[in-house]
């Protein structure tokens, strides 16, 4: 058969299925050529995958007029993060009028992971393409595994067209190494609080009702010093909760019952103090955690205020953020605050059972964790307290009432649950602080009096 009678015959089939999704009518179109069909009930179904190909090299219409239009697919899955020889999914969610489908096996979609030298990684593998009847949607579903860590992008592509949001910003980070298994236990505090890791490996522990307030240890869990009496003068705490070390390596106090901040050097010595009691800026009422982002600005969460607040690094007020309220962007009594390897900021809502995300100047973005997170036992989670982010994004996050310590990623998606109510190694009583270094997580527990080292 001439190309010539091939195209017309093309033209002819094409008019007649548009016809055919006017009428919403299903009829049976002739052979196209010797070796393709195509069947209409509403929209094309491509029963051979070089069929499209063909079409478009005879210059015919029916390719994209009569598949899904990239632009309008959605995507849905692992988009943001993924772990490094760990099966992520990803799925095209296509557009449907509710009366037709398309042939999903062979719709011509693109998966590709490339990686920061665009270089292409790996080619999505197609796992599942069916229709979902009763969300009169198609849908189809690819499996993607990463072989190495860093920034990626996720290509995803009809017919050459990105779809709506492609490409995708991945960060494949590594997988979750910690053991959980008991290496040190430092016993004898009041009420152990907030933990922090120092630029040197040093570990700074809140003791909450100690006479001493705060803790320094070498990496090796061996005490430099203490630092901070009981009371409300310069330089001391009454009831303090959260510690962070700064960009320069002062440790930042959240001075609890006094409600304000207290500074001090490598060695101990008072500096400063910024805040009291009240509701407006740089005044806090009962403030929490506290934590340091890389541009060295400095997040407190004013507690009973209901809100962040976002000091520069000379620790005068910037802005402040959340607000009393059950809405996604309020925040009922926030606890703790982290950042991740992007720079966004996380907030533990003990009030919501969740952590909420943010932007750097405070936005919301998402809820990551709820109590409808998959991971959860029932009754889980009771009381979401402190909250540290290491450098791969797994968050680590204590449930004082649970008596555990959570892990997930930024993604929300649940990894591990540490501990169990208990005295043991291993177990905990009412955990509070939580940081991890190099040599492994620490968690300080107010029941047990202690802070244990796993590794």
């Amino acid at each position: 058969m001439a190309d010539n009678e091939v195209k017309e015959n093309i033209r002819k089939r094409s008019v007649e299925l548009c016809t055919a999704i006017e009428k919403r009518a299903a009829e049976l179109l002739s052979t196209l050529s010797d070796q393709s069909q195509a069947e209409s009930t509403g929209q094309i179904f491509i029963l051979e995958p070089n069929l499209l190909e063909k079409c478009l090299s005879l210059g015919t219409v029916i390719d994209k007029k009569l598949l899904p239009q990239a632009s309008k697919c959605h995507v849905t899955g692992d988009l943001q993060e993924a772990t490094v020889d760990e099966a992520s999914h990803v799925t095209v969610h296509l557009l449907a009028d509710g009366r037709s489908s398309f042939d999903t096996k062979n719709l011509p979609i693109d998966v590709k992971l490339i990686n920061i030298h665009e270089e292409v990684e790996m080619v999505g593998e197609r796992v599942r393409g069916r229709r979902e009847e009763e969300e009169e949607e198609d849908r189809v579903s690819f499996r993607y595994v990463p072989h190495h860590t860093g920034p990626h992008t996720l290509h995803i592509t009809i017919l050459g067209e990105p779809v709506r949001g492609s490409p995708f910003k991945l960060s494949i980070k590594a997988p979750l190494k910690l053991r959980f298994l008991v290496k040190s236990v430092v016993p004898s505090f009041y009420k152990p609080g907030g933990v922090a890791i120092g630029p040197n490996g040093e570990l700074a522990l809140i003791d909450t009702e100690g006479w001493k307030t705060i803790y320094l240890y070498n990496n090796q869990l061996e005490p430099i010093l203490t630092i901070g009496d009981w009371g409300s003068g310069p330089g001391q705490c009454y009831r303090p909760i959260g510690v962070a070390f700064d960009s320069s390596g002062n440790l930042l106090v959240v001075d609890g019952d006094n409600h304000r901040i207290n500074k001090y050097d490598r060695t101990g010595t008072f500096i400063m103090s910024v805040g009291q009691k009240g509701n407006k800026e740089l005044e806090f009422l009962r403030p929490t955690g506290i934590g340091v982002n890389k541009a060295g600005y400095v997040y407190v969460c004013d507690r009973a205020n209901h809100r962040i607040q976002i000091l520069k690094p000379n620790l005068t007020f910037d802005s402040m953020f959340g607000g009393y309220g059950e809405e996604t962007g309020y925040l009922h009594y926030p606890w703790d605050v982290a950042f991740d390897s992007e720079g966004m900021v996380y907030a533990t809502v003990p009030g919501q059972y969740s952590i909420k995300k943010f932007s750097p100047n405070g936005v919301y973005h998402s809820t990551v964790v709820d109590k409808n997170t998959q991971g959860f036992k029932e009754g889980e989670p009771k009381c979401l307290e402190m909250l540290f982010i290491d450098e791969w994004d797994y968050m680590y996050v204590t449930d004082r009432e649970c008596h555990c310590v959570f892990v997930f990623d930024t993604g929300g998606r649940f990894h591990a649950r540490v501990g169990n109510y208990g005295s043991a190694e291993g177990q905990f009583y009412y955990p509070r602080g939580v940081a991890k270094g190099e040599e492994g997580l620490y968690v300080s527990e107010a029941g047990n009096k202690r802070l244990q080292l796993f590794g």
